[in-house]
């Protein structure tokens, strides 16, 4: 009813999502004098949809999810301080309280460590109580509160009513062929990157190593939603800046 303030508010979440980006990839040296090239392509390839444009659950949950990586990125360089663990897990938490796909976070999570340290059983249950924190906390308000919501449907509020009846190839054969395209120039960033892993120090190359996981994390979110690719194109857009912004 009010297409303007929702544009509006989606757009101040992309700015902040970019912001955190930017600040990510400069502090941790991913990418070589970003700049706000990050930010505009993010922007970019946030509008590429019209679905896009309007505030949705997605960007909420990719703000969280942005803000629970920086996270992580500072739990690798604070020589793995369980505080930090538990806050990034927390707003993993948070996140896949709007987008359900998040939970395998957990997943993410644990990946992350074990590339770069052994696994702790105190780390796993940290990570555990940190992403179940912010469903006890909705769980609990909508008991005291008499709301229908439960740890098991808080997300569902926020959803988009989508009924997807499988992608028609003819009539989408022109967005298919355009994800491909950024797909494949997002590609090629990774193999830019990777030709001068080497070069880097032990700290950049840990950064680098940790984006990559993270981004193959949110490419296999996308490619598990891809009957409803106009909508998750969101997700995929933070790897795809970041590796657009590479290559360019």
């Amino acid at each position: 009813q009010t297409p303007l303030i929702s544009v509006l508010v989606s757009t101040l979440f992309v700015l902040i999502q970019g912001l955190i980006l930017i600040r990510l990839v400069d502090y941790y040296d991913i990418l070589d004098k970003p700049g706000s090239s990050v930010l505009l392509t993010l922007g970019i390839l946030s509008s590429v949809f019209p679905e896009s444009l309007f505030i949705n659950h997605i960007h909420i949950a990719n703000t969280f999810f942005l803000l629970a990586t920086y996270s992580v990125f500072q739990f690798l360089e604070k020589n793995y301080k369980k505080s930090v663990l538990l806050q990034a897990s927390f707003l993993y938490g948070v996140s896949a309280l709007t987008l359900s796909e998040f939970y395998w976070a957990f997943v993410l999570m644990i990946s992350s460590i074990i590339i770069f340290k052994a696994v702790k059983l105190s780390d796993i249950l940290i990570i555990i109580f940190g992403m179940v924190i912010p469903f006890y906390i909705v769980a609990s308000l909508g008991y005291l509160f008499s709301w229908d919501w439960s740890i098991s449907n808080n997300w569902r509020s926020w959803l988009l009513d989508v009924r997807s009846t499988g992608v028609d190839w003819t009539n989408s054969s022109l967005d298919i062929t355009a994800i491909l395209l950024m797909v494949m120039i997002a590609l090629f960033g990774v193999i830019r990157q990777v030709s001068t892993y080497y070069r880097f120090n032990v700290e950049t190359r840990r950064s680098l190593l940790a984006m990559m996981v993270i981004a193959l994390f949110l490419f296999l979110v996308f490619i598990a939603r891809w009957y409803v690719y106009r909508e998750y194109f969101l997700v995929l857009g933070i790897p795809l800046a970041i590796y657009h912004s590479i290559f360019f």
